[in-house]
């Protein structure tokens, strides 16, 4: 059995895959649903609904069903519109507004939607328009004080490829930040435009996200793939499916990146496995990852009791450059160290035992084979995945553990699968 482009699935016991390639990009969205964060628009509406053929919109809000790139079909909504503002000599035509007001995004029943002072939001959204019309006030917004004043406003929209990606077929995925100011409790948002003339256009709007930025980085970008319907959420034990999904992974204790995707800092990042029988797997196991070390350090991208007997800890030993397999039984470590962990490059890893010898393969070789013969992976101890000890800094896309020892053809096959889309 096969779980993506050949990969082997065979004794799975436990994984966790993100989806991401090297260069921030996701591929799927089957075992990751995005970072933790609420969607806080509840309702996406055309701001008009009435019909005005003379001077303003022609055919208000619509619903239709389209297939976008990277997304998918979906129930998209539109307006049909145009905007006779001015007329052959430049003076404004009677009976029309300056901007057509086409969406807003707002909270249920209310047009405003509550947000902390002080504080940073990504403003996210999938749009087309039919005649590549664009302006920065596609995404629009107003911030608010409690007694409902406008604070401020302006548009987050940018043109700018480090802002907006073309999805295929007209569709773009933007995105902006802002900041909330220090008395602000409430936003209000729009898309409007700035577009003149008799010609007939249509804007679709596919997604609106409004999310609490908790990255540390500028934006919190959602993948277009995986932007929240409205209202809808992703706490920390559903961010992260464990391939078999029998198991809950909480990424509370993870860091996020640039594209929100789950991040190691080094000091405290680490995702908790437990201590339940379903680890103690005896004397024939495979543990596989794809990991990028990113500090010249001691430090493990899986750990398993460190500290007891029966115990292991997989990583990158900073005083040799090597990747390091250390076990202990009998209250002595046995330690391990192989191939070139070199710093900021993905690197594809496996660690197979029998119950008699430990061999290592990194991208696909195998580097080491060393005679053991002592249990491990037995003790009910606790494990993780970049820590809790000697904590790892850097990106672990890819964590699997078998219950059984892949062969050298099967570790190669994986290899293959996972070289591309990590540029090894």
């Amino acid at each position: 059995m096969d779980i993506g482009p050949k990969l082997t699935n065979d004794n799975l016991v436990f994984g966790h895959d993100t989806g991401y390639t090297a260069e921030g990009v996701n591929l799927s969205s089957r075992f990751y649903k995005g970072p933790p964060h609420t969607n806080l628009v509840e309702e996406i509406d055309p701001s008009y609904a009435a019909t005005n053929t003379t001077n303003f919109f022609n055919n208000g809000g619509a619903t239709e069903e389209v297939d976008i790139p990277q997304v998918g079909k979906r129930n998209v909504q539109y307006v049909e519109y145009f905007n006779n503002r001015y007329a052959a000599d430049g003076s404004v035509n009677s009976g029309t507004t300056c901007c057509p007001n086409l969406f807003h995004y707002h909270a249920d029943g209310s047009p405003y939607i509550p947000v902390d002072s002080s504080s940073n939001y990504t403003y996210s959204i999938i749009y087309k328009h039919s005649h590549d019309y664009h302006s920065a006030n596609f995404m629009y917004h107003y911030q608010k004080n409690s007694s409902n004043n406008t604070l401020t406003e302006g548009g987050v929209s940018s043109t700018s490829t480090t802002r907006r990606t073309h999805l295929g077929d007209g569709w773009y995925h933007a995105w902006g930040s802002i900041t909330t100011q220090s008395t602000c409790t409430n936003v209000l948002l729009y898309s409007f435009l700035y577009n003149y003339g008799t010609v007939k256009h249509k804007y679709y709007v596919a997604a609106i996200s409004f999310v609490k930025n908790t990255t540390g980085e500028t934006y919190m970008k959602i993948p277009p793939h995986l932007m929240l319907e409205p209202l809808a959420s992703v706490s920390n034990t559903a961010s992260l499916i464990d391939l078999k999904r029998t198991k809950t992974l909480d990424v509370t204790n993870i860091s996020r990146g640039e594209f929100a995707q789950p991040d190691y800092d080094g000091t405290d990042d680490y995702i908790q496995l437990g201590n339940d029988d379903w680890i103690r797997l005896g004397t024939n196991f495979t543990i596989e990852a794809v990991v990028k070390p990113e500090e010249d350090k001691w430090m493990y991208h899986f750990w398993k009791g460190y500290g007891s007997n029966n115990s292991l800890a997989l990583g990158r030993h900073s005083s040799n450059d090597k990747w390091m397999f250390a076990s202990m039984t009998g209250g002595s470590y046995v330690y391990l160290y192989t191939g070139t962990a070199t710093l900021n490059e993905y690197c594809h890893l496996v660690y197979t035992y029998d119950g008699s010898n430990v061999r290592i393969y990194q991208n696909g070789v195998l580097q080491t084979t060393s005679a053991q013969t002592h249990d491990m992976l037995t003790s009910s101890s606790s494990a993780g995945i970049g820590g809790p000890n000697r904590y790892w800094n850097g990106k672990i896309p890819v964590t699997k553990i078998y219950d059984r020892v892949l062969t050298t053809g099967e570790v190669v096959s994986n290899f293959k699968a996972y070289k591309n889309r990590f540029n090894i």
